[in-house]
């Protein structure tokens, strides 16, 4: 028996338009299912993979932010850290993710 295999791709750099990737939509559908927080480290993977996606992260790009449908606090959150690298970033939310991501 043949498997059928996905053709989803994460396709959203060069942002926002991608490349336009057959089965990118899946993938978003996917996305905005999950959890916040797996949102939350879809975005941040995302970002490691993509330097023009890492700079407008820590830039707190508001189209990058509601693409990933986090909530009004988390956007808040993420906009108030200050750092000048992912890793920086990310450190910076460990310090308050007990307080603001769930």
């Amino acid at each position: 028996m043949q498997q059928q295999s996905s053709k989803s791709a994460i396709d959203i750099t060069p942002w926002p338009t991608g490349e336009g990737f057959q089965g990118n939509k899946d993938w978003w559908e996917y996305v905005w299912t999950q959890k916040e927080v797996d949102r939350l480290d879809s975005l941040l993977l995302a970002a490691l993979l993509s330097r023009e996606i890492c700079t407008l992260l820590l830039n707190h790009d508001e189209a990058l932010l509601k693409a990933f449908n986090l909530s009004e606090e988390t956007v808040t959150h993420l906009s108030q850290i200050e750092a000048q690298t992912l890793e920086g970033f990310v450190q910076a939310m460990k310090i308050n993710t007990n307080n603001a991501i769930t």
